[in-house]
């Protein structure tokens, strides 16, 4: 078989040449950049995002089936609800990978939920039973998910906050989904599997 040497670099002109070509008319991209609705975006407050970390941590490890587990929990929810969104809980029992029964719910608020366009946002709020990448005495010991899990969630909480700060001057036809997983972060040791 006789292989021409300048036929990968054909193919590759080819098919630069197809995607460089647009496929509308230069004049009626103006027209639909003109339609674009300018709006304002709201402040992200770091202040804010730490203080509802803290808070999270505050209740102690949030392991499911524990006290502090339940608390940030129905915490989450009262918070999102203040903030008027749209929330429901999808509660579930699950056997983590060790053979330990588990009673744990995702947490879902929506901004907008009429919209059909949706930009979602996800974090998980619950954290290990177990300190895995500790070499000491804690290693068997539940993490305080400070930086895993708490401060995204709490970085949710406040784009949460702003929405509902500034409704009127966000009113367009996105809406946006807040998703807070649990029963997550109860893997292998050192795996990706939840």
């Amino acid at each position: 078989m006789h292989f021409n040497k300048w036929l990968p670099l054909l193919a590759v002109a080819g098919a630069f040449a197809l995607t460089a070509c647009p496929d509308k008319k230069p004049a009626d991209q103006p027209a639909q950049q003109a339609a674009a609705k300018a709006v304002k975006v709201p402040a992200f407050n770091a202040d804010s995002a730490y203080a509802y970390t803290a808070r999270q941590v505050a209740f102690g490890p949030r392991v499911p089936n524990s006290k502090a587990h339940i608390a940030c929990g129905n915490y989450l929810v009262s918070t999102l609800k203040r903030f008027k969104l749209a929330v429901r809980e999808q509660p579930f029992q699950d056997t983590t990978f060790d053979g330990t029964k588990i009673s744990a719910r995702n947490i879902i608020a929506q901004y907008q939920p009429q919209a059909a366009r949706r930009v979602a946002i996800f974090a998980h709020w619950d954290t290990r039973p177990f300190a895995d990448a500790d070499t000491g005495a804690n290693k068997n010991k539940p993490i305080d998910g400070a930086s895993d899990g708490a401060s995204a969630v709490a970085t949710a909480l406040e784009i949460a906050r702003q929405l509902s700060l500034q409704p009127d001057s966000l009113a367009t036809n996105v809406g946006v989904d807040i998703i807070l997983f649990d029963a997550e972060d109860w893997g292998h040791d050192n795996d990706f599997q939840a």
